[in-house]
């Protein structure tokens, strides 16, 4: 096919490519895109073989070399608590495999959670867990034990207490595992029926427990029993018995010092070595006052004592040193 453009009267003529130079194009890059794609798969493959050694290296260290293989174990914080049951416990955790194929001692691998619950199983004082993994190849292991405070016993059911007035396990006076041998027993009389899960008592009343039995010994020299009693927990009247044979009533409501205070003033001034000799019972629930009964006292069911607040004292005293000057200005007027 033609095409003819004229100007100036001149007629160029042009004809189109031949069939053959076309076909000679086509075929150049026909070549050049073989080349190219032969290169460009040979990097692909290339490529994903080296992707795959670096995943097949990766997972040999990660999951079958020792490499990670857990070489210590460290567990600290524990007062009550044998260090080396804990290690064993931990230890025979590890050995084996996994479906019989990646090692259990892996620190990727290694199950924390199962370990902790075994844990918790074995030793009833824990209260809780914190496993950290090192890497490459260590375990810390940080336990905080429950602090008994105190056996509570109502009903069938007697329950250990914490400091923070938590009750978190049955009491076994048999294995004495939680120290239930040396604690205070508080015994509830009203025999009301008591669950671990839903039971917690009041720090202060823990404390005041605590506090009463420490300083009688300390201070006047009263060794208490291991139980106390209480009519109804809820009442906070306490009931403690005493080595040689008498009780001693107290209130939580009065406080350990003044409890402590109205005690020491009636053993200084009232009830002397004779005649504690053959107490029954001190009363001191009321503020102030002072109740004992004697085992031999018949006629008077008990005697009391008035113990004066230290302020009161101070007026009274005052009171009379003003009322003997006025008498004494009085009598010098009249003479």
């Amino acid at each position: 096919m033609f095409k003819i453009f004229s100007k100036n009267k001149k007629r160029i003529v042009r004809s189109a490519p031949s069939a053959t130079n076309n076909q000679r194009i086509i075929a150049g890059k026909k070549k050049q895109r073989t080349a190219g794609g032969g290169r460009s798969m040979l990097v692909k493959i290339l490529m994903r073989l080296l992707v795959m050694v670096f995943v097949g290296v990766t997972i040999y260290i990660l999951f079958f070399s020792p490499l990670l293989a857990i070489e210590s174990v460290e567990v600290s914080n524990t007062e009550n608590i044998d260090n080396q049951k804990v290690l064993e416990i931990i230890h025979e955790n590890m050995d084996g495999k996994y479906a019989g194929i990646f090692m259990k001692n892996n620190l990727i691998l290694f199950n924390r959670d199962n370990i902790k619950t075994k844990l918790k199983d074995d030793f009833r004082r824990i209260k809780t867990i914190e496993i950290v993994k090192k890497f490459p190849s260590k375990l810390l292991v940080r336990i905080q034990e429950y602090e008994s405070a105190l056996v509570f016993c109502s009903g069938d059911q007697c329950l250990v207490i914490d400091n923070e007035g938590e009750a978190y396990a049955q009491a076994d006076f048999q294995s004495g595992e939680l120290g239930e041998n040396e604690l205070i027993i508080l015994k509830d009389n009203s025999q009301k029926m008591i669950e671990k899960e839903d039971f917690s008592m009041d720090v202060g009343l823990i404390k005041f427990v605590s506090e009463i039995r420490n300083r009688l010994k300390r201070e006047l020299d009263i060794d208490l029993k291991q139980e106390c009693q209480t009519s109804m927990l809820v009442s906070g009247d306490l009931q403690f018995e005493t080595v040689s044979g008498y009780r001693i009533y107290t209130s939580y409501k009065l406080g350990a010092n003044k409890t402590i205070e109205m005690l020491k003033t009636a053993l200084n001034n009232v009830i002397n070595k004779e005649v504690v000799a053959d107490l029954e019972y001190v009363d001191l629930r009321l503020d102030n006052k002072v109740y004992y009964k004697l085992k031999q006292q018949n006629i008077t069911p008990e005697s009391e004592v008035v113990v004066e607040k230290n302020e009161e004292k101070k007026t009274k005293k005052k009171m009379n040193a003003q009322k003997s000057k006025g008498e004494k200005i009085k009598q010098e007027k009249d003479w």
